[in-house]
């Protein structure tokens, strides 16, 4: 067989070639591997938006003849849901909207200084609870609208900067950040008690069974159960958790370094890019009835998702 000799420009660029053949097998691999670690949230729904209801009745229904223009979302920070029901805190309006499925349209609830910093709950019927956190109080709403007894902080020194409602029990917790501990509300009550002391504040949520408190330090959420330390999720895997819930056996976080989501268990953690998910800024999310909903400000918008594949806690 004649050998051909190559010269140097045709030896480099026969290397050139393959070093980028090599690269884009390589990308290759690495946008399949990142499918499928992605993959575990699909997409359900997003609101962008909806028509606005007029007026309400008692109960807070509406009819079709009471739907106006449809308003868009500027900068949704925080969300929850109850039943058909979705509550929107657009720091962008200052405004709370309670989305109702059913109709495709939004009321505006008369709640005052919706910011960056407010924190939503819903009790078990319906209710809204709302925090704001430079008053440090907890204020709660019907579903028409109409303002129910507010919860105040157990001290005038106390600062409550995040919160959650068992969703079954209506029975809420508050963290104080001035004085490291989580107080106990009773259902209904407009009252707290030193419930449990912590390390540092930080995102909190209950299953019903046991609490569940993010932390920097450990880089991780654990849960309480009656006061005592339980399992332990992530460990070392979070960097700065802004945002939990916790449906069934999963338990979410939001990362505030990088906005991603992440599906954290005892044994380490499954996390999604922001961008992964076809969004911008995500604020804070909700877990619920199977669906994770999160609030992205600077996309101007709340995106459901189902959990694809489950995995016990």
């Amino acid at each position: 067989m004649r050998r051909v000799a190559l010269g140097a420009g045709s030896r480099r660029g026969l290397l050139k070639a393959a070093v980028c053949l090599l690269v884009a097998l390589c990308a290759g691999c690495a946008t399949g591997a990142e499918r499928r670690r992605e993959s575990i949230l699909e997409p359900l729904f997003s609101i962008a938006g909806a028509r606005l209801v007029t007026r309400v009745d008692i109960a807070g229904g509406s009819t079709a003849d009471a739907i106006g223009a449809y308003v868009p979302l500027v900068f949704p920070v925080a969300v929850a849901a109850s039943f058909n029901d979705i509550y929107i805190a657009d720091a962008g309006t200052s405004r709370l909207y309670r989305y109702d499925r059913t109709l495709d349209a939004m009321a505006v609830m008369p709640v005052a200084n919706i910011s960056r910093a407010t924190k939503l709950q819903v009790g078990p019927d319906g209710s809204i609870y709302v925090l704001d956190p430079f008053a440090s109080e907890i204020r709660r709403y019907a579903r028409s609208g109409k303002q129910l007894p507010a919860v105040r902080p157990r001290q005038a020194t106390s600062r409550y900067d995040n919160f959650t409602v068992d969703s079954l029990t209506g029975k809420g917790y508050a963290v104080d950040s001035a004085h490291l501990v989580i107080d106990e509300i009773q259902p209904l009550g407009q009252f707290a008690i030193d419930f449990m002391r912590l390390d540092e504040a930080g995102p909190i949520a209950t299953d019903g069974r046991g609490l569940f408190v993010a932390s920097t330090r450990c880089g991780c959420v654990v849960e309480w159960i009656q006061g005592r330390q339980g399992r332990r999720f992530g460990s070392g895997k979070l960097r700065q958790p802004l945002s939990l819930g916790v449906d069934g056996p999963n338990v979410f976080v939001l990362d505030g370094f990088d906005r991603s989501i992440a599906l954290v268990h005892e044994e380490g953690i499954e996390a999604m890019s922001a961008a992964a998910l076809g969004m911008v800024t995500p604020e804070s999310l909700a877990a619920t009835g199977g669906m994770i909903l999160i609030a992205d400000g600077a996309g101007h918008r709340v995106s459901a998702f189902r959990v694809k594949s489950r995995r016990a806690r």
